[in-house]
């Protein structure tokens, strides 16, 4: 009996509302559906920007990975040369002018000619535990990279001046080229 008296009180609080609705039923149905419609809409915005924030943010890395890439190039050769430096050998020794592929620890007699064929590999589980990018991992299953890293030497100044290029270059989202180039000047001042 309780019971039956709380629904009726209940019934009753809202019997004014109900009479309000009662010749509007439709319009209340529309407000809704716009209603719906329009978080639906902001929804998808915000799924797109998402969607577009998730792909950028790849063309990013493989930007900020590439831009360190190119300044290892030139770091290679600067060791290259420092390394002639220290031995009393010219500023210069083997480091004719060309186009040339190099490694993080690349020296005079393992430098190599450029190859348009070789991709440098991320070698996470080399020996020494080092992740690198190389182009002669030592680890076990490197993983390949699209990146590509050209340094070119060349001479100026009567053979006083060496100007380095290190580019490194890759196919990027949609595949469009990329690349980066980084520039620097040795001089033979000694």
């Amino acid at each position: 009996m309780m019971i039956t008296i709380k629904i009726r009180q209940f019934i009753n609080r809202f019997r004014p509302l109900l009479r309000a609705m009662t010749g509007k039923s439709g319009q209340v149905l529309v407000e809704t559906m716009v209603a719906l419609s329009m978080v639906v809409i902001g929804l998808l915005g915000l799924l797109s920007l998402l969607t577009s924030s998730i792909g950028l943010s790849k063309v990013v890395s493989d930007q900020y990975v590439a831009a360190y890439l190119a300044a290892e190039g030139i770091e290679v050769v600067k060791n290259i040369e420092d390394s002639n430096v220290a031995n009393g050998d010219p500023y210069n020794l083997g480091l004719n002018p060309g186009s040339y592929q190099v490694d993080y620890n690349s020296t005079i007699s393992t430098i190599k000619p450029f190859d348009l064929s070789a991709y440098l590999q991320f070698d996470a589980n080399n020996p020494s535990g080092v992740k690198r990018y190389t182009y002669s991992p030592q680890g076990i299953s490197p993983t390949p990279t699209p990146f590509q890293r050209k340094v070119d030497i060349s001479l100026a100044s009567g053979g006083y001046e060496l100007i380095v290029r290190s580019t490194v270059s890759w196919v990027g989202r949609g595949g469009s080229s990329q690349s980066i180039t980084v520039e620097d000047h040795f001089f033979g001042w000694r």
